[in-house]
């Protein structure tokens, strides 16, 4: 059921739903920002809330918008909003010895020979203690809506090689770099440094989930336990240039009440909910479920893509299982951004 052209065409439906429900999300931590990473990004984005404002929004009373998120060197860090803390800035009241160890541990990324790309650390910070959860964390698995060609096989192999290597990267510079040298907090790693040195490899019908860094930590800290917690993702060095949530991130996040400080409309290759916290996977089921429904509304009968997942989907019988669908759909590779421009086929 699932190929290139409907996967890219259900990212693009769920995003749209999700960007006209988040505007009109009246509590302010469970809502998010868009924005972009560097002045080279505000042309294509320009164009793209031109084209969704005029052609898609409008006629639902509602608009978006992109910003430019501040750069990795100023902003190394992703926070999920909380009644206290409702942007990056305000959660440098944490202590300054958070914010000293997140840019040490970034400092420290940028002084390898090439700092790795892709590479974010997750955790939890609350009073007098930061929980380093780690980076992502990759899992094999045989697909039920997609199957692999010999072309794709070799494209999805090449991605899982450089997501371990990405990771095990990342573990590195949090082994490595010394937690002791801070006074008001404690730096707690548990598990995180276990280092896959050759994680296993792909079968031929398997593609690959990754459990990115922020959901790890809310999924081992549950929202609402600690009211004093902040989770956050941090950036490791230059070459990994987005400070934001991706899109599946993003509403994850929202669905669970802790929305990200920005959102950005770049990759969210092959993620996916780790085990473990099955309500708040019940409450991401339900908002994907809800974004997918805004989004056809909002996409109507107007564009041939969209119209082809419809009768994908319908021939398929199913309608009723969009939430797992969208899992698979992330596999096939690819920023948002692309997603969205090649599904509504808007002119560059």
């Amino acid at each position: 059921m699932l190929n290139k052209q409907t996967a890219d065409a259900l990212c693009t439906v769920i995003a749209l739903g999700f960007m006209k429900n988040n505007a009109g999300e009246t509590i302010p931590h469970n809502r998010t920002v868009f924005q972009y990473s560097g002045e080279e990004s505000k042309a294509s984005h320009d164009t793209l809330a031109q084209f969704l404002n005029d052609k898609i929004f409008a006629k639902q009373g509602s608009t978006i918008q992109f910003s430019e998120a501040p750069p990795q060197s100023e902003m190394p860090c992703i926070v999920g909003k909380t009644r206290k803390i409702s942007e990056n800035s305000e959660a440098k009241s944490l202590v300054d010895d958070f914010w000293s160890y997140i840019t040490g541990l970034s400092s420290h990324a940028q002084a390898k020979d090439s700092a790795p790309y892709g590479a974010y650390i997750g955790g939890r910070a609350s009073v007098g203690t930061v929980d380093i959860v780690g980076p992502s964390y990759l899992e094999p698995y045989a697909p039920t809506w997609r199957t692999k060609s010999p072309g794709e096989k070799r494209d999805i192999d090449t991605s899982y090689k450089k997501a371990v290597e990405a990771t095990n990267a990342s573990i590195n510079i949090v082994k490595n770099i010394s937690a002791t040298t801070y006074k008001k907090i404690t730096i707690r790693k548990g598990d995180a440094c276990c280092i896959r040195p050759k994680a296993p490899p792909l079968a031929d019908n398997e593609v690959f989930k990754s459990y990115h860094g922020m959901i790890r930590a809310m999924v081992a800290y549950p929202p609402g336990i600690d009211t004093h917690a902040a989770y956050f993702e941090i950036a490791l060095g230059v070459n990994t240039s987005k400070v934001s949530s991706c899109i599946p991130c993003s509403i994850f996040m929202s669905a669970n009440e802790v929305a990200a400080t920005s959102t950005h409309l770049g990759r969210g290759d092959n993620w996916n909910i780790p085990p473990g916290q099955k309500p708040m996977t019940e409450k991401w089921r339900k908002a994907v479920n809800k974004h997918y429904e805004t989004g056809m509304i909002l996409c109507g009968a107007s564009y041939s893509e969209i119209n082809s997942l419809k009768t994908a989907l319908l021939e398929s019988r199913c309608s009723d299982k969009i939430p797992d669908i969208f899992l698979e759909a992330l596999t096939f590779e690819g920023p948002f951004l692309e997603k969205i421009n090649r599904a509504l086929a808007i002119p560059k």
